[in-house]
């Protein structure tokens, strides 16, 4: 499986690395002040260097996240059991969509509640008001249609996105994830991990 282009504990890491810097800085120039009156040279030239990394970090720290999930589907085009293509902007957008919103569950055959959900939204894909679109992440075609074989969970659709590129641009450090998006393809919720049968009735519901 390929390793997901998502980073979620870089701002942590940012965090800790500006701090520790400017307090390495500040406690090496007050400690060698205090012991010879004044660094080396070597060392008056290291401990502004030292801060003005630490400045750096922290203006990054402030800086926009641009790393936001986005609010609709991206353009990305996936394909289906049978090797066709499906662009998912269009997918959101479908005429013959009759104006119902579109639930998006990205999941894997080895992940437990990834296994849990599915039944769910299998006898949820069945309903009129609805649109279910289950999306694989990462894995061959045969262990994706051997596992629905298997448990006789049928989708109207199932789509393989072996790159994970769904995982990486909604930020999903783990599975499964669910979306919400109204009739327009604009995603409205946003849920990780295992879906509760309440919070999905409270979905459609709302």
């Amino acid at each position: 499986m390929d390793i997901p282009a998502w980073t979620p504990l870089s701002r942590p890491l940012l965090y800790l690395l500006a701090g520790a810097l400017l307090i390495l800085t500040a406690g090496l120039d007050h400690a060698l002040t205090a012991w010879r009156g004044r660094p080396s040279m070597p060392l008056r030239l290291v401990l502004p260097l030292l801060g003005v990394i630490g400045l750096w970090l922290g203006g990054a720290l402030l800086a926009p996240d641009r790393s936001a999930p986005p609010a609709t589907l991206p353009e990305l085009t996936l394909e289906d059991l049978d090797g066709n293509a499906v662009a998912l902007s269009r997918l959101a957008a479908d005429p013959s969509s009759d104006r119902r919103p579109l639930i998006i569950h990205l999941w894997t055959t080895r992940c437990p509640p990834c296994r849990r959900d599915l039944p769910q939204l299998a006898a949820i894909d069945r309903r009129d008001d609805v649109r279910v679109v289950s999306v694989n992440q990462g894995e061959d075609l045969l262990p994706i249609v051997r596992y629905l074989d298997n448990r006789g969970l049928t989708f109207s659709r199932v789509l393989r996105d072996p790159r994970q590129r769904l995982m990486a641009r909604f930020d999903a450090p783990r599975l499964p994830l669910t979306l919400l998006l109204d009739p327009r393809g604009r995603v409205q919720k946003r849920h990780r991990g295992r879906l509760s049968r309440a919070t999905l009735t409270g979905w459609l519901d709302d």
